[in-house]
This record gives C-alpha cells, sequence and structure tokens, in this order.
C-alpha cells in the first residue's frame, strides 16, 4: 500500500487495512513500526529553503555589484550565532557563465551581484558582508547586517531580509553599498 500525505512530526496514524492501525512518529528522517513479523519504514526527504539577494549601489539600485564575500550564520537557541558550515563562512559572489560555474561554491547564481545560497535547514540566519567591492565602504558588521528565516512549514517560501544598521529598510532583497569617499588632491601652485 502506498501512504502519501504524511507530514514529518504530525504523527499521523497509517492504516494499511480496516483491521491494523500503525501511528509514526514523524519527527527524524526515517520513521520504522513493526506489525506482524513486517517492518514498515518511511524515509523522509526534508525539505529545505534557500535565500536569494543583490548586492547594489546605494543610489543607483540596479547596478549590480561584484567582488563581495560574506557570512552566513545560524542563531541557536540561546540566541547566540554559529557558521552554518565552512563554505559558508566565507564565501564570494560566484560570477561565471550558467550555473555549472557556482558548483561547489557559496552563491548559487552565476549573475553579477545576485546571490542564492539554498540547502539550507529550518531556521533564523544572519547574512554579514565581509568584503566591499572595490570603490565600496564596508558597512560595520557589528551593527550592519541581514536576517531571515527558513520557516519549517513552509521552506520553500522567499526568504525576505530583515536589515539592521545601513541596510534597515532594505526592500526586494537588495543590499547597498555606498562608494568611498574621494579624498580632494592638493591643488599644483
Amino acid at each position: 500500500k502506498t501512504i502519501i500525505g504524511l507530514l514529518l512530526g504530525s504523527g499521523d496514524d497509517v492504516r494499511p487495512d480496516e483491521d491494523t492501525a500503525l501511528t509514526f512518529a514523524l519527527d527524524t528522517a526515517v520513521a520504522e513500526a513493526e506489525h506482524g513479523g513486517y517492518t514498515v519504514t518511511i524515509r523522509d526527504k526534508k525539505i529545505t529553503g534557500s535565500v536569494s539577494w543583490s548586492k547594489v549601489d546605494a543610489d543607483h539600485h540596479e547596478e549590480y555589484l561584484s567582488g563581495t564575500t560574506w557570512r552566513l550564520e545560524r542563531r541557536n537557541d540561546d540566541g547566540t550565532w554559529n557558521k552554518v558550515n565552512d563554505s559558508l563562512y566565507n564565501f564570494a559572489d560566484c560570477v561565471g557563465d550558467g550555473n555549472a560555474a557556482c558548483a561547489g561554491t557559496g552563491d548559487k547564481d552565476p549573475a553579477v551581484g545576485k546571490l542564492t545560497i539554498d540547502n539550507l535547514d529550518w531556521g533564523t540566519y544572519r547574512l554579514t558582508e565581509i568584503a566591499s567591492p572595490g570603490g565600496y565602504r564596508l558597512p560595520d558588521s557589528d551593527r550592519t547586517w541581514a536576517e531571515f528565516t527558513i520557516r519549517r512549514e513552509d521552506p520553500k517560501a522567499k526568504a525576505v531580509l530583515q536589515g539592521r544598521g545601513d541596510w534597515a529598510g532594505v526592500t526586494d532583497n537588495r543590499l547597498t553599498n555606498r562608494p568611498q569617499p574621494v579624498s580632494a588632491l592638493p591643488s599644483a601652485g
């Protein structure tokens, strides 16, 4: 008998026939129940989420910037932050010809200034820029970052960035950089 429609953590009753009831507590990737000498196993593929954003000039939101480096951290239950994994703790904007160019990198979007991270578990994340494009100021990482949440109820929903510091009020997941101030050159006399 094929069983469909079970949700992770739902504890749904599965009824293979009218005389037998097997109860599965689906809070892990594999659930098993025994009945009549048979073991029924259900393997669940965890549904993960993704986030996409772009890096743009603060005054020209259609001017995408390359040359950024990022750090992604996940919030613990106690409110502290830890790195997700080594490949997402210090990763650059992947720029290349097609999606294959970004295989094995943190960023999966090959377009300049457009970034995507996929296969994220449920939870709240903090995204910090740790290297800015040439000629642009690096935001102060102690006060400027973006948070987003991958929700268990809808992990495939578009993650919306909530900016802090210089990125407060971010719209359309566009994070900005301001140009470095140009210092005045002394006049030749």
